[in-house]
């Protein structure tokens, strides 16, 4: 499994200001968050997290279950960050990454959808959007899964503190 903060580092972090938790902290941004906290309305005591989860060892193994330790992680790190998954506008996003479409992996992939509806029905959340890239492109592909966890934080007072004294 390698890093994801060559992925995290291609976009800007700090786009007009408005981050409060960059996805990657510390000197050199070599420590990577559990999420990411973004102010879009500056002024304001709100904010949006994001928060991913993704390792496609758990779908070779088990895609079933893999989904749902995905959504379980995604939910884990909002958590992490100071979200509650009990309250609040919480939703998943799904992003399939499939090898070529034979009849094994599509097998699996429906496996793993299945995995998405379990997960999202025992947290009583909802997939709001989703990505499927099923390709014959890349026939080395291994079966991918990333979940996203996305919602409004009501209250960045802590977060704004710390990012204000440098130390977010």
């Amino acid at each position: 499994m390698s890093s994801r903060k060559p992925i995290a580092q291609q976009y800007d972090q700090s786009v007009q200001g408005n981050v409060v938790l960059a996805p990657y902290t510390v000197v050199g941004y070599e420590c990577p968050n559990y999420a990411a906290v973004l102010r879009p309305i500056p002024g304001k005591p709100y904010g949006a997290v994001f928060s991913h989860a993704v390792n496609p060892i758990w779908n070779q193994i088990d895609p079933y279950w893999g989904a749902i330790m995905t959504v379980v992680q995604a939910l884990a790190r909002y958590a992490a960050v100071g979200g509650n998954v009990a309250e609040g506008e919480l939703a998943l996003i799904d992003n399939f990454i499939w090898p070529v479409p034979d009849e094994e992996e599509l097998g699996a992939l429906d496996q793993s959808v299945d995995g998405c509806v379990k997960g999202a029905d025992t947290f009583r959340l909802a997939f709001v959007s989703g990505k499927d890239s099923l390709s014959g492109t890349y026939k080395s592909l291994v079966q991918t899964l990333k979940n996203s966890a996305r919602a409004q934080h009501l209250c960045l007072r802590s977060y704004t503190r710390r990012h204000e004294n440098g130390n977010g």
